[in-house]
């Protein structure tokens, strides 16, 4: 029931019945606007331009509030500043760039940086990778929990060795999860209902946290149309080491993990020799 003279941001009740009504009705008859409402007289509210998106579906919040002990409710209480199926802006378009999160990770952790270059004018596609997230949502509805071939598990103070080899084994799967994706714009830009034409494919990006970083410049090996990109303190993998980046990219790097940290950005620094444009970015007090 809302009872405001003034504008009330409505789309957060997309799909419940809603009763508007003046403020005075809501002083003085609340028990029949109650009634109205649990009677069934009141239709569902649908919001204009797609409702309020959630902070991610029912079954991964569940998955995602058991691994962090909390109950699933306090995350239906996070509202992003995103829409589904929001319509984009008529009549332009916009540069694109193609993202991938971490290791265990979820792409809702990433949710306000995602949102906060897409508030720039750049459209935003994440990727997603089943087997490797806490969980995601097959185009079934069927839940898929990570596995151990999903998150290259191995004992890391025992198996140096195995450890490197599953990972650039799944960065590889991981690189041909995003270059899929990438090659399926074409195709959405001509197609899609909501997306046709939207897209400006000849100013393409790609970035990437941990995991996904390391993919991402791998992606930039993959395909020159790529314009540039960024790790964001990722490790790298396998031909990473040794393939030159023709593209401009950047290695974000923490400043807390000292050890580690000044392997992997050594690694980085041999890595970036041979490529036209890297720049190396520290950001102080951070961490992974």
């Amino acid at each position: 029931i809302v009872a405001a003279e003034k504008k009330v941001e409505t789309a957060r009740f997309d799909g419940k019945p809603v009763l508007f009504t003046r403020v005075d009705d809501g002083i003085h008859k609340p028990e029949e606007l109650i009634h109205k409402i649990t009677s069934g007289e009141v239709p569902e509210f649908h919001a204009k331009g797609g409702a309020q998106a959630r902070f991610a579906s029912k079954n991964v919040e569940e998955v995602l509030s058991e691994a962090a002990g909390c109950p699933s409710f306090i995350l239906d209480t996070i509202h992003p500043n995103s829409y589904v199926d929001a319509a984009p802006v008529a009549d332009k378009t916009f540069p694109v760039l193609l993202f991938s999160g971490g290791l265990y990770g979820q792409l809702p952790f990433y949710g306000s940086l995602l949102e906060s270059i897409a508030a720039e004018g750049y459209i935003v596609v994440a990727v997603e990778h089943p087997y490797s997230e806490m969980a995601t949502v097959n185009s079934a509805d069927e839940l898929i929990r990570y596995s151990d071939a999903g998150t290259a598990y191995c004992d890391i103070e025992t198996d140096n060795d195995k450890l490197e080899a599953n990972s650039n084994v799944l960065c590889d799967i991981w690189t041909a999860d995003m270059l899929y994706v990438f090659d399926s714009l074409d195709e959405l830009n001509e197609s899609n209902a909501m997306l046709k034409g939207s897209m400006n494919l000849s100013k393409t990006g790609i970035f990437g946290h941990s995991f996904g970083g390391a993919a991402a410049i791998r992606c930039l090996q993959e395909r020159k149309e790529l314009d540039g990109g960024i790790n964001m303190d990722g490790s790298i993998y396998g031909k990473q080491t040794t393939t030159p980046v023709e593209q401009p990219f950047v290695f974000m790097n923490n400043s807390q993990e000292s050890i580690i940290g000044a392997i992997c950005f050594q690694e980085k620094v041999v890595a970036s020799e041979s490529s036209e444009a890297c720049y190396h970015m520290m950001l102080l007090d951070s961490t992974h």
